[in-house]
């Protein structure tokens, strides 16, 4: 098993609810344990995550607290996450 393959299934083992609102990729995304040391490497959505799913999780759509989300935007296109990548290590880097 690749390392990126790894991180995503540890992920989603930790945080994935089945009965919660939101994809698997939007709850990871989503995950709130900032010191967990897999926290800036997780998978994360560019696709918008809705409005729905947000308030599910008590974040208003546009709640400055999307600004601690790597890739998240608070502005006209809030919601949408962009690609981290930049913010990966060269170990993790390209890993699919």
């Amino acid at each position: 098993m690749s390392l990126r393959k790894a991180i995503n299934a540890k992920c989603s083992d930790c945080i994935y609810d089945v009965h919660a609102a939101g994809t698997k990729l939007q709850q990871v995304t989503l995950c709130s344990v900032f010191d967990c040391p897999l926290w800036s490497v997780r998978p994360t959505t560019k696709a918008p995550i809705p409005d729905g799913v947000l308030k599910y999780y008590g974040i208003e759509p546009n709640d400055p607290c999307l600004e601690s989300i790597p890739g998240a935007d608070t502005g006209p296109n809030r919601g949408v996450l962009r690609d981290n990548s930049e913010e990966q290590t060269p170990s993790t880097a390209g890993l699919a």
